[in-house]
């Protein structure tokens, strides 16, 4: 049976709840926060960013997950609503 992630890295946020640095098999890397949802796109060659959001979401301690600019992959983007159409 595979693994559903393959955690590179864990640490632990203010509410004990665990927080990955996980590897793709192509040898990129994600954080992935399954308490609060989070999970950042992939990054190949980029451990300063991987890092730095690793760190942020060590950090928070929100039951809901919250992303920066570039951190969510393109196809988990909210759709975003039409307003004022019936």
């Amino acid at each position: 049976m595979d693994k559903l992630f393959n955690p590179v890295k864990t640490g632990y946020d203010p509410r004990n709840r665990p927080v990955f640095i996980c590897e793709n098999e192509d040898g990129s890397q994600f954080v992935y926060k399954p308490g609060s949802g989070f999970k950042s796109r992939s990054f190949l060659n980029e451990d300063a960013r991987i890092e730095t959001i690793f760190n942020r979401q060590v950090a928070c301690g929100h039951a809901h997950a919250f992303y920066e600019e570039g951190e969510r992959e393109e196809a988990e983007k909210s759709p975003e609503l039409e307003s004022g159409k019936d």
